[in-house]
């Protein structure tokens, strides 16, 4: 179900929603995809696709040009590789079915905050 569902179905608007939103971008930016690609049929959408590939096959969802770009600097492609896939965690994270499972922004925000600190070191 995405937050669409959840609303169709009578539930309040909340922040859950968004949060649901924003890990769909997140996975987007991630992967390349939309989630009305042709490929997402028959109960498959972007979050089950990453996790059916997660985390023994991401290099299998990641874009490829982000790949490349963590890998400019060979000496640090190990760290940037973890970092991507806990950008990974955070979108699957946000995309829980159960709105109660999802995180809150602020959660959300420490987490981005502290991958950019160690992208950047």
């Amino acid at each position: 179900m995405n937050h669409f569902a959840e609303y169709g179905l009578g539930e309040n608007v909340s922040t859950k929603g968004d949060v649901y939103s924003y890990g769909i971008v997140l996975l987007e930016i991630l992967t390349r995809k939309k989630p009305t690609n042709n490929m997402f049929v028959e109960g498959l959408n972007l979050p089950r696709w990453i996790t059916i590939n997660f985390p023994n096959k991401v290099e299998e969802v990641i874009d490829n040009n982000l790949l490349r770009k963590a890998g400019d600097d060979t000496n640090k492609l190990p760290i940037k590789a973890h970092l991507i896939t806990e950008l990974v965690s955070i979108g699957l994270s946000c995309t829980q079915e159960s709105p109660q499972k999802r995180p809150n922004m602020i959660d959300i925000m420490s987490g981005l905050e502290r991958i950019r600190e160690i992208w950047q070191s």
